[in-house]
C-alpha cells in the first residue's frame, strides 16, 4: 500500500463541495493507495459529518476530523482581501502546528476535482523545498515573480515547515505587511516562500474559469481548480469544466435526482452561455478565444489526420472518412527484403522459387498433410471445395 496525506479545510456550508473533492479523489484512485484525509473543522454538523464519513463506501480510507481554534488565527482576521476567501483559507499557514504528526500533505481548497491517482504528486521530491505547486493564472504576479502560484493545490513538506520555522516567518512578514495584503494566504505563501517552492507541471492544478480563461488547455487534466467567483454549483457560472464537478457529486450523499441532475447540467449549460454572451458579448474577437478553440477542438485534425493504424502501417485521414494506409519505413525496408516481393516486382513466376529448407520446408510439408486430409474428407462426402487467398489475406489484417 502507498500512503497519500491529503487535507481540506471547510466550515459546515463547504462540507458538500469538500465531499466531491474527496469523492473525486477516491473515485480515481489506485486500489494500492492509502488514503487518509485530513478535515480541519471550522463548525461542520454532526449530519454533515456522517454524510462526509460515508464516502468510505466509494473506496476503503481513512477520514479524520481536525478541530481548529480560530482564535489561533487572530492576526489574519482583518486581512483585505476577496470576499470568497474565508479564515479556513489561512488554515495552511499552521499546518505543521494542527497535524504535528505527518511528515506531508496534500492541501486542496474545497472547489478542486481530481481525476487521477495521488501518487506521482504526493512523491515529488522536495529536497529543501516547502512547498510544490503550479503557477498562477494570473499574469499580473507573474510578471513580478515568474514562479508564483496558486495556493489551492499544494504539496506541503510539514517537516520542512518545522525545520526552517516556516509558519514564524508568515506571521512575521504578515505582520509588517497587513496592510498591503490583497491575495490573502496565497500571497503570504509565496512571498515569504520565494526561492524555496516547486514548481511543477500545469496538469496538476488546471485552473479553470471559463472556456477561454484556462491555465492549461490539456484534454487531460489531473487536477481542475473552479478558480472564478461563480463556482459550478452557482447558477448559469462560466465554468467549463461544470460537468466533471457534478459527476462526483453523484457519488456522494449530496448526489441529484434524474430531473434535478438534468437542470443542472443541460439546462445549465444553456444558461451559462447567455450569460457568458452577455458578461463578454464580443468574445469571438479575442486571439485567446481561438487558442482555446484550435487546443480543445483541434479542428485542423477533423480535416487531416495522420495515426497509428497497426504494426505494420500509417493511415492519413481525410475529412474523417477519406483513408489512405501507407508502410511505415521499416516495414517497406523488411518488405523489399522478402524474395516473393522480389519475384512479383519483376513479373517472375513463383512458381520457379528455389525450394525451402530447414524448417520452413518442414512446416511447407506438415500443412501438406493437413491439406490432403481436408481434401480426403470433402471428396468422401461429395463436399466442393476451393482455396481464396485474398480473401483470407483481408480477414487476418489488422
Amino acid at each position: 500500500m502507498k500512503m497519500i496525506n491529503v487535507c481540506l479545510a471547510c466550515d459546515d456550508n463547504y462540507s458538500k463541495y469538500a465531499g466531491v473533492t474527496i469523492a473525486s479523489v477516491l473515485v480515481n484512485s489506485d486500489m494500492c493507495d492509502d488514503l487518509t484525509f485530513y478535515i480541519l473543522d471550522e463548525g461542520i454538523s454532526e449530519e454533515n459529518r456522517n454524510k462526509l464519513l460515508s464516502l468510505t463506501k466509494i473506496k476503503q480510507c481513512s477520514i479524520n476530523f481536525v478541530k481548529v481554534n480560530n482564535e489561533m488565527f487572530s492576526d489574519y482576521f482583518n486581512i483585505k482581501t476577496h470576499d470568497y476567501v474565508s479564515i479556513p483559507a489561512f488554515y495552511r499557514l499552521k499546518l505543521s502546528t494542527l497535524l504535528p504528526k505527518l511528515g506531508r500533505v496534500i492541501y486542496f481548497d474545497c472547489d478542486v476535482i481530481v481525476n487521477t491517482t495521488l501518487q506521482e504528486l504526493f512523491n515529488i521530491e522536495m529536497g529543501n523545498f516547502i512547498v510544490a505547486g503550479v503557477r498562477d493564472i494570473n499574469k499580473k504576479v507573474l510578471r513580478k515573480n515568474p514562479e508564483y502560484i496558486n495556493s489551492g493545490v499544494v504539496l506541503i513538506d510539514l517537516d520542512n515547515m518545522r525545520k526552517f520555522g516556516i509558519e514564524d516567518e508568515f506571521l512575521d512578514w504578515t505582520k509588517n505587511h497587513f496592510q498591503s495584503i490583497k491575495m490573502g494566504d496565497r500571497e503570504i505563501i509565496n512571498e515569504v516562500l520565494k526561492g524555496r517552492i516547486k514548481v511543477i507541471d500545469d496538469e496538476w492544478n488546471v485552473q479553470s474559469s471559463n472556456f477561454t480563461n484556462r491555465s492549461s488547455y490539456t484534454k487531460n487534466p489531473k487536477i481542475i481548480h473552479f478558480v472564478s467567483a461563480k463556482k459550478p454549483w452557482h447558477w448559469a457560472s462560466f465554468s467549463y469544466h461544470r460537468d466533471l464537478y457534478f459527476k462526483y457529486l453523484q457519488y456522494t450523499p449530496w448526489a441529484l435526482n434524474e430531473k434535478e441532475y438534468k437542470h443542472w447540467t443541460k439546462d445549465n449549460q444553456l444558461a451559462s452561455l447567455f450569460a457568458y454572451i452577455k458578461y463578454r458579448p464580443f468574445f469571438i474577437l479575442r486571439p485567446r478565444f481561438y487558442s482555446a478553440l484550435l487546443a480543445t477542438y483541434n479542428p485542423i485534425g477533423k480535416i487531416f489526420c495522420l495515426e497509428d493504424y497497426c504494426e505494420t502501417h500509417y493511415r492519413i485521414k481525410l475529412f474523417n472518412f477519406i483513408t489512405v494506409k501507407f508502410p511505415k519505413p521499416q516495414y517497406a525496408k523488411m518488405k523489399k527484403q522478402n524474395l516473393y516481393y522480389f519475384y512479383k516486382k519483376n513479373n517472375m513466376d513463383i512458381t520457379k522459387l528455389s525450394q525451402a529448407t530447414g524448417q520452413l520446408r518442414e512446416i511447407q510439408l506438415a500443412n501438406l498433410v493437413l491439406l490432403k486430409e481436408l481434401d480426403y474428407v470433402c471428396r468422401e462426402n461429395n463436399i466442393q471445395y476451393w482455396l481464396d487467398f485474398a480473401r483470407s489475406f483481408r480477414r487476418r489484417r489488422p
